[in-house]
């Protein structure tokens, strides 16, 4: 019984996982304001991800991140590259993770946000 327990919690864990990471898309918040992404079709890819910060962009929609990012194992995804770093994983109630816009010289910091998945 003692080993059921966290099979049993582990398997809840992850199918909660599962199915945040094929709804969306979702909206949320970061250090500096709105953000927001969608999820591709398929289930594999975050697609227009955007943040406010404190770099040139719109400042209503924020910084778009063009491309897309993969999902690893239903929960995880990242970028990291001359202008982004980002880091995101899903969550029971949504999905949580950093980004940091470098621009020329101009560097947004580390912004910690968090999303829910937007219903109909």
């Amino acid at each position: 019984m003692s080993r059921l327990v966290p099979t049993l919690l582990g398997a809840l864990v992850l199918c909660g996982v599962a199915a945040a990471s094929v709804s969306g898309p979702y909206v949320g918040h970061s250090g500096a304001g709105r953000m927001s992404f969608s999820i591709s079709a398929n289930g594999r890819y975050i697609t227009h991800f955007r943040f406010v910060n404190r770099c040139p962009a719109d400042s209503n929609k924020g910084t778009l991140v063009n491309g897309r990012m993969k999902i690893h194992d239903g929960a995880t995804f990242s970028r990291h590259d001359m202008q982004f770093t980002i880091t995101g994983r899903f969550t029971s109630s949504g999905a949580k993770g950093t980004a940091r816009d470098v621009t020329g010289d101009c560097d947004s910091g580390k912004l910690h946000w968090t999303a829910q998945p937007v219903h109909d």
